[in-house]
């Protein structure tokens, strides 16, 4: 069982990453409210989800979980996760931020993080919960870190044969994922 608490996604940001955040990425990091996270299980699937955050303004983002969820048990056993934002309907506008997480069982719930109420009450009180119901439930908390990040557009490269000689020429996917 693993205890209540946050789950530590320490990343080991270097300030080569954070100058790498362009304003863009930085914007959809305090704009956007749920992302796809994902972990790897015991048998090496990897395992995403869609989460709430609030991102830090600088190198971390803060997950709560249920204190029984699975991706706590993927974390405890294989750290290595990543971080997804949605791209917009073209497959462009793509922020995905990738590295390590711990468990640390001391930091507060959600009811004492005011920016995290303030950004989620309006879900929260969707869903029918209370800040208290919402911090009971969802009692693990995780402070991501990231040591990679990659924004931009979805790209693919294609050979052609051009005056003679095949070349690679990249090109901007029509469908995320082309």
């Amino acid at each position: 069982m693993i205890a209540t608490g946050i789950v530590e996604l320490p990343f080991s940001i270097t300030s080569d990453l954070r100058m790498d955040l362009t304003e863009r990425t930085r914007r959809r990091l305090a704009r956007d409210t749920v992302a796809w996270f994902t972990t790897v299980n015991a048998s090496g699937q990897p395992i995403t989800l869609p989460v709430w955050f609030l991102w830090d303004g600088d190198d971390g983002i803060l997950i709560y979980s249920l204190a029984n969820a699975a991706r706590l048990r993927n974390i405890v056993a294989n750290p290595n996760v990543s971080f997804h934002l949605d791209s917009d309907r073209h497959g462009g506008d793509i922020v995905v931020l990738e590295g390590t997480a711990a468990i640390d069982p001391s930091h507060p719930l959600a009811t004492e993080i005011l920016d995290y109420l303030d950004r989620y009450r309006r879900y929260i009180n969707a869903y029918g919960w209370t800040p208290e119901s919402f911090a009971a439930k969802y009692s693990v908390a995780g402070k991501h870190l990231c040591d990679a990040a990659h924004h931009g557009r979805s790209r693919h490269k294609q050979t052609r044969r051009v005056a003679g000689e095949d070349r690679q020429v990249d090109h901007l996917a029509k469908v995320f994922g082309e």
